[in-house]
């Protein structure tokens, strides 16, 4: 996968009374370590129901709670779509879906742990070093005016109505070479609530999204959470910047809008010797975001903390923060992209004096590098 730079960086249009700003791309860490040789997953759904007595109980389930089989069916897709996606967007994992059907997996509410023979079949069969299973997804969808259900015998006028969309979720991590799940996790659930007003409550409902609109929404989030679990992921942060105060600044500001970042760099570092230490400091600070841009977080830190610390720029105390947090990020990137150990060289001993050959097993690639690198864009 090829790493974001910031050439792809959105400059962020701000009324004139803000702070000019820019979005910048960040590679956090997973939460959870994986092992460095799982590199492959292959992703399938057992959270379907497996056989008519299930699908009946799902049936009754969604006349109960109103969200339908359905809006389950369709907010697993969604989840497992995005889960898909942002996984292949991490430089971390390569991505297959494994053919099988619901027997193979053995899907169903009730879902077992899946048996490492299955795991290993799959994944032989699919190429791949893990398994991750959405092993369950249920919707809850109600209605409700100012939180209390509808009552049928009385007659609405001028309403909001609500609907409030709770979906819980499982999921597991298979490993393919051993019998152990990597990851599990019960009971992640995300919670949504949509309202509208109408003269009637006929009206209200009609603007509503339908239970399976907003199991599909939810499912999508509970899908990009459980990714960012397992794999770095990129997100895009705002960094604010000094583009007034001092004509040389805002001169600056015009080559960071024409993503000129090393015009901008040689004006902020003249400036950042003025000695009126408000205009230094502010210099400084843009210095220490042009450093992050280029990936240099050590030498953006430096330059925060001169600004925060000599020249008492408020607003780069802040910054001194996120760049040591991002440090510390770092650190646990360089571990999770880490190529695996290589394994030893099974090749015979040879005796003094004669001729070396021995085998050796080359690591895989690491994908994009343990170190994220940004260059400024043009």
């Amino acid at each position: 996968m090829t790493p974001r730079t910031v050439s792809t960086v959105a400059l962020v249009a701000l009324s004139a009374a803000c702070a000019p700003s820019v979005r910048v791309p960040v590679l956090q860490p997973a939460m959870v370590a994986i092992p460095a040789d799982v590199r492959t997953i292959g992703i399938i759904d057992r959270s379907a129901p497996a056989n008519a007595g299930e699908g009946i109980l799902g049936t009754i389930e969604g006349v109960l709670t109103g969200e339908g089989i359905l809006a389950d069916r369709e907010g697993a897709a969604e989840s497992l779509t995005t889960l898909t996606y942002v996984l292949g967007e991490s430089p971390r994992f390569e991505i297959v879906t494994p053919s099988l059907d619901g027997r193979e997996a053995h899907t169903g509410i009730f879902d077992d742990v899946l048996d490492h023979r299955t795991v290993a079949k799959i994944c032989r069969q699919a190429g791949c070093d893990a398994l991750l299973a959405l092993e369950s997804f249920d919707t809850d969808s109600a209605l409700s005016i100012d939180g209390n259900p509808i009552d049928p015998r009385q007659i609405y006028t001028e309403v909001t109505v609500a609907r409030d969309t709770r979906v819980l979720t499982a999921w597991r991590l298979y490993d393919a070479d051993e019998d152990r799940i990597l990851d599990e996790v019960r009971g992640w659930e995300r919670s949504q609530s949509w309202d509208q007003y109408g003269d009637t409550l006929d009206e209200a409902l009609r603007q509503l999204p339908s239970p399976q609109d907003t199991a599909r929404e939810v499912g999508g989030w509970l899908g990009d959470d459980y990714a960012r679990r397992i794999a770095p992921t990129w997100v895009d942060v705002s960094r604010d910047y000094y583009g007034g105060g001092d004509p040389r600044l805002k001169e600056a500001k015009y080559y960071v809008q024409a993503r000129d970042w090393d015009g901008a760099t040689e004006i902020w570092e003249v400036v950042a010797l003025d000695p009126d230490p408000k205009v230094a400091g502010k210099a400084s600070f843009n210095l220490a975001l042009a450093s992050e841009i280029d990936g240099d977080l050590r030498q953006a830190l430096e330059h925060a903390k001169k600004a925060a610390v000599d020249l008492h720029n408020g607003k780069s105390r802040d910054y001194v923060w996120i760049l040591e947090s991002r440090i510390r990020d770092q650190a646990k990137l360089e571990a999770q992209l880490a190529p695996p150990t290589p394994e030893p060289s099974l090749g015979k001993p040879t005796s003094p004096g004669s001729a070396t050959n021995t085998s050796t097993h080359a690591a895989p690639s690491s994908g994009d590098g343990a170190n994220q690198t940004m260059t400024r864009g043009q």
